[in-house]
């Protein structure tokens, strides 16, 4: 799966995984393997939408299949 990031060149997260709901209007993806340049990408555009970066950052402390 390649997600592509409107806005900042070629950057884009590649990932392997499946659709695992899909309501309208929203998707759930299950990620099983990630490389470390696009799990830093998608780390931080989840800080950037996220209320408060720190509490994301405190999560990903906290569950080691995170880092």
């Amino acid at each position: 799966m390649k997600i592509i990031l409107e806005g900042t060149g070629d950057v884009c997260i590649m990932v392997e995984g499946k659709v695992v709901r899909s309501p309208p209007e929203t998707v759930a993806l299950q990620f099983n393997r990630i490389d470390l340049d696009s799990l830093l990408h998608l780390q931080n555009v989840i800080r950037y939408n996220a209320p408060d970066a720190n509490v994301v950052d405190m999560e990903i402390l906290k569950h080691p299949g995170l880092r």
